[in-house]
């Protein structure tokens, strides 16, 4: 089971139930990533669906080699498991038009806790 939390600052993280990889769902739009602060763990296995709720589209974390294009009216699901904490920027790989060197978003790796699996 997956429960979703979510503030004004337009940041969602899902605390889950299962064994089973952490689904967040990301809606890539006219110039913003919604949400645009994404949170996991270090070695959390996470499934990052993209959406296009208008255009095409790219979502790139450097530092994770992740980088997909998504057409409009489509999906991608992007799969890894971060190996190191920090803020990693999440950018638009997409140079198909103004704007889209403003479209960044954050993931935050944030350390497991001691005594969790």
């Amino acid at each position: 089971m997956i429960v979703w939390v979510g503030d004004a600052g337009g940041r969602l993280a899902a605390a889950q139930g299962s064994a089973g990889p952490r689904v967040i769902e990301v809606v890539a739009k006219r110039y913003e990533f919604a949400p645009s602060t994404l949170e996991v763990e270090v070695g959390e296995r996470v499934h990052i669906v993209v959406r296009s709720g208008d255009g095409r589209h790219g979502f790139g974390i450097r530092q994770f080699n992740v980088s997909r294009e998504v057409a409009k009216g489509e999906s991608v699901t992007i799969d890894f498991t971060p190996k190191v904490a920090g803020e990693f920027p999440i950018l638009s790989t997409d140079d198909g038009g103004d704007g889209h060197d403003v479209m960044t978003g954050t993931l935050v790796v944030m350390a497991r806790e001691a005594g969790k699996p």
